[in-house]
């Protein structure tokens, strides 16, 4: 009876996160993410240098890799996920380091998507490719970085005997918390973490760049 009790107590914390933290940041009608990193002490350094360098680019492909691989992560929904992503040059215009302006704000373009693959009781729920761009805003002390435009890639059934077929629909058009299961909600839940993972990981491998390269310390 203590053993279904702890099972108990554990499903209704699952549970509850799920009510409290799922619905998905909105900006009008769009689904619309930004946060600001933390203050970053640069001793002279360009973040936007440190944002291009092949370095930065590596570590932050190494660090998604690994999530996806590790088991580390741990998302509300027994999910899969992979990460796949583009820094800049996102808004067609290609751009380098070269493109960095000194002790001035500096804007780079990318893109996010993540396949997630969600697993109840019942076997396959929610699974699709979730597909978003990204702005971010390189300051002297930092960066603000906002995720919109999602797009939902996924199959559905083109009716009986037939094969199902793929769609892309913008993330709106399936997001309807008015009417979301429980399923649903730790789908959007998960959805809303890796966003905010992607974020904490650029901010780790800035923070992380910045460090190896104070030899003055």
């Amino acid at each position: 009876m203590r053993y279904i009790t702890i099972l108990l107590v554990l499903w209704l914390g699952t549970e509850a996160l799920a009510q409290k933290d799922w619905e998905l940041p909105m900006k009008g009608d769009k689904v619309s993410f930004t946060f600001k990193s933390k203050t970053m002490s640069l001793g002279g350094k360009d973040l936007c240098d440190i944002y291009y360098s092949p370095q930065t680019t590596g570590d932050l492909m190494a660090k998604t890799i690994s999530h996806a691989t590790s088991g580390k992560v741990k998302l509300l929904s027994a999910s899969t996920f992979m990460f796949q992503h583009t820094l800049h040059s996102a808004d067609g215009k290609p751009t380098s380091l070269a493109d960095c302006k000194p002790n001035q704000p500096d804007t780079a373009y990318g893109t996010l998507s993540f396949n997630l693959t969600q697993v109840n009781a019942l076997g396959k729920g929610r699974s699709g490719t979730i597909k978003c761009i990204f702005r971010i805003v390189l300051m002297d002390d930092g960066y603000e970085i906002q995720f919109r435009g999602f797009k939902y890639t996924f199959f559905k059934s083109a009716g009986f005997g037939k094969p199902q077929e793929q769609v892309t629909v913008n993330l709106e058009e399936e997001y309807d918390p008015a009417n979301a299961s429980s399923s649903d909600k730790k789908y959007w839940a998960d959805v809303k973490m890796l966003v905010e993972l992607f974020h904490m990981d650029i901010e780790d491998v800035l923070s992380s760049q910045i460090a190896d390269f104070s030899f003055d310390d």
